[in-house]
């Protein structure tokens, strides 16, 4: 087992800057590296599209923060929340132990930091939700809204630190499939699901325009008048979640879009 003390800061130059940045939001100055280099056979597109594939989560049902209906609700939300989480940090070790011997440092290193980056996030969330208060004249949907402010940042650090690091670990191994498994199952469970009707080639709607995020890529020039504004790669999809009946993005689907020259 790789410790927390081990030089893994050294390794900060050879990192691939994507990663790097995902793992600087998620566990501050402690980095991992996971080998990036495009395989003979093209396995680094194929491995993206099973990432889009594998990523998606359908809404099968209301999140849990709608089932707060009064105020001795709010309990029974805190232990449902944390034992989605305990699941899938559970999951994850066993998962994690299992492999051990069968993956190289790379991968165990990756591993074992983001284990460690989701045990810290479980103290942000009790934390965080140690810290509400509940305002007299609010009513049952404000404290939905409310509860879900105050634990928003947390959920989408969660989300984009674990799907980004499964990006690009799934580059070079798929020995992150089941972690991206592990994953889907919390947020299923509480209730979080993925917009996965925004396609290649065509134009977002207004409504899915504001559940991209649009970023830089290669080779998005184009004379072909009728591609401005599709999008020509999805990185990944936008995470929903409803509360009061209502979309909230909690994160924005990475996408390029096609730019008229």
């Amino acid at each position: 087992m790789v410790s927390v003390n081990d030089s893994l800061i050294d390794m900060g130059s050879k990192l691939n800057p994507l990663f790097k940045r995902c793992l600087e939001v998620g566990f501050k100055e402690i980095y991992l590296e996971v080998v990036t280099e495009e395989n003979k056979d093209g396995s680094i597109k194929n491995s993206m599209v099973n990432f889009l594939e594998e990523s998606k989560i359908k809404r099968k049902k209301d999140s849990i923060f709608e089932n707060i209906n009064s105020l001795k609700d709010i309990e029974i939300f805190k232990d449902e929340i944390f034992r989605y989480y305990n699941n899938f940090i559970n999951n994850f070790n066993d998962y994690f132990e299992r492999v051990e011997n069968k993956i190289d440092e790379q991968i165990e290193e990756s591993f074992f930091v983001l284990i460690k980056t989701l045990k810290n996030r479980k103290k942000k969330l009790e934390s965080s939700l140690k810290k509400f208060k509940i305002e007299d004249n609010w009513n049952v949907d404000k404290i939905k809204i409310e509860l879900y402010f105050k634990m928003r940042k947390i959920l989408e650090d969660i989300v984009s630190v674990f799907s980004d690091a499964i990006i690009v670990g799934l580059r070079s191994n798929n020995a992150y499939n089941q972690p991206l498994k592990h994953l889907n199952e919390f947020l299923e469970g509480i209730g979080i699901y993925t917009y996965d009707s925004i396609s290649l080639e065509k134009k977002p709607t207004d409504e899915e325009e504001h559940f991209l995020r649009p970023i830089e890529g290669e080779n998005c020039e184009t004379k072909d008048m009728s591609k401005k504004n599709m999008i020509k790669e999805i990185i990944h999809y936008p995470y929903l979640i409803d509360i009061n009946k209502e979309k909230q993005v909690l994160v924005e689907g990475n996408v390029v879009f096609w730019k008229k020259i």
